[in-house]
């Protein structure tokens, strides 16, 4: 959970290969790049009914919630699409092995309504390929 928060994606993803061990993988995990948004703001309840925001998706860069109190807050986050993380994978000369988009938690989904349609995070593993595409 940390890929997020960390400004140079392609500085830190050739880092882990230079270091990566040709046997070895190097997994992670990161709010799911779809959900949510920036703008998205999920959880708050308007009579009974949820009211959203119009995401937008493509609005890549460093952002901050409005809640101080929270993580986000704080220390705010990079958002970037899902193509920006692959993208970033490939040019690193990591293969993507497997993908996965659990399910919050209930308690989780309690908090965030949202979190009931649609995966919180995006947790993947991937290995030194081999033979890297030239960029």
């Amino acid at each position: 959970m940390t890929l997020m928060d960390i400004q140079n994606l392609t500085g830190c993803l050739a880092s882990v290969a230079r270091i990566l061990r040709p046997e070895g993988w190097f997994v992670f995990s990161v709010t799911h790049p779809c959900f949510p948004t920036p703008s998205l703001g999920w959880g708050r309840r308007v009579d009974a009914e949820l009211e959203r925001e119009k995401p937008d998706y493509f609005a890549e860069g460093h952002w901050r919630r409005d809640n101080p109190a929270g993580v986000r807050g704080k220390v705010g986050s990079y958002h970037r699409t899902l193509s920006t993380y692959v993208n970033a994978l490939i040019k690193a000369g990591l293969r993507l092995e497997q993908i996965h988009e659990p399910r919050a938690p209930d308690d989780l989904a309690d908090l965030i309504p949202g979190y009931l349609e649609v995966p919180p995070f995006l947790a993947a593993r991937c290995s030194k390929d081999p033979a890297p595409l030239k960029a």
